[in-house]
């Protein structure tokens, strides 16, 4: 039989971690802790209890570990309540002055309104009176096609062009720039060369082939200034072929000129004639006309020769 190992059968050895025996081998008080009066643990202060006794040992002293997270947690419900007032009394204001320009949006929209409807009401009286006004009668055009008696086509009025004079004694307004001429030719003196010479010794006979006219003109003049005919009038003879005399052809003193007139203000009137030497016989011609130019740069009109 063989040999059983060493302590086989035996009752085991005491633990290494296993108290000692025997009471009192632990302390049964508390570690001293700091006194009210004491400087620090293991000084020379006194140390107490809760009653100013020693501490009995075997009763530990209790600590007041929920204090601190209590009072933080008040700290922080105060604080979020001051928030919460601070941004509700913001909120508030914010929505009053919401609310207050929403009203005053609202007046001025009703003010609009107000005004609209009232011009509605004008225009609606003025369409009343306006359909209240009686028209006058109706004149129903005539249809050609069931109009009853002959009819005939006007005569082309003359247009006072070189291709369609105006007639002798008919007149025409020249000017459209301010001031105006109403210009009328009268009926001309032809082969007047006695009547020249009558009229002023120092007159010159016309020149070879040329003989005088006499042509009365009448102007009345419109505008903010006057007019002096002799100068503002200008008549020269065209002939047939496009030639054309003017008193530059020969200076003489005509009777009854044009420059005896003196200025002539807005609707006042004159008359006086102009002397000039034209062809001999040139009046007869077809085509032949008399161009009246009134200012600077209006347009002339032109009279039939005869």
């Amino acid at each position: 039989m063989s040999t059983p190992p060493p302590g086989y059968g035996q009752p085991p050895p005491p633990s290494a971690f296993a108290p000692p025996p025997g009471p009192g081998a632990y302390p049964t008080a508390p570690p001293p802790r700091r006194s009210e009066t004491g400087s620090s643990y293991g000084g020379s202060g006194t140390l107490h209890g809760p009653t100013g006794a020693p501490p009995t040992a075997g009763t530990p002293k209790k600590r007041h570990g929920w204090l601190l997270p209590t009072v933080v947690g008040a700290l922080a419900l105060f604080v979020g309540v001051s928030v919460g007032a601070s941004g509700g009394t913001d909120s508030s204001t914010e929505l009053a002055a919401l609310e207050e320009e929403n009203a005053q949006l609202s007046r001025e929209n009703n003010e609009l309104l107000s005004a609209n409807e009232a011009l509605q009401a004008e225009n609606e009286s003025v369409q009343t009176a306006a359909d209240a006004v009686d028209p006058g009668p109706v004149v129903e055009p005539t249809d050609p096609a069931t109009a009853t008696g002959p009819t005939t086509a006007p005569a082309d009025a003359p247009d006072f062009t070189r291709t369609s004079p105006g007639a002798i004694g008919t007149t025409t307004t020249i000017g459209d720039r301010g001031e105006s001429w109403d210009v009328t030719l009268g009926a001309p003196t032809f082969n007047a060369d006695d009547s020249v010479a009558a009229e002023n010794m120092f007159n010159d006979p016309a020149p070879d082939g040329l003989a005088y006219v006499i042509v009365p003109v009448t102007a009345t003049y419109h505008g903010a200034e006057t007019s002096n005919l002799w100068l503002d009038i200008d008549v020269t003879f065209v002939t047939a072929s496009g030639n054309s005399y003017d008193e530059s052809t020969s200076f003489v003193v005509g009777p009854g000129d044009l420059s005896d007139l003196g200025e002539l203000y807005d609707g006042a009137s004159g008359t006086g004639n102009v002397t000039m030497a034209i062809p001999v016989g040139a009046q007869d011609e077809a085509g032949a006309t008399w161009s009246v130019q009134a200012g600077w740069f209006n347009e002339p009109v032109f009279f039939a020769a005869r």
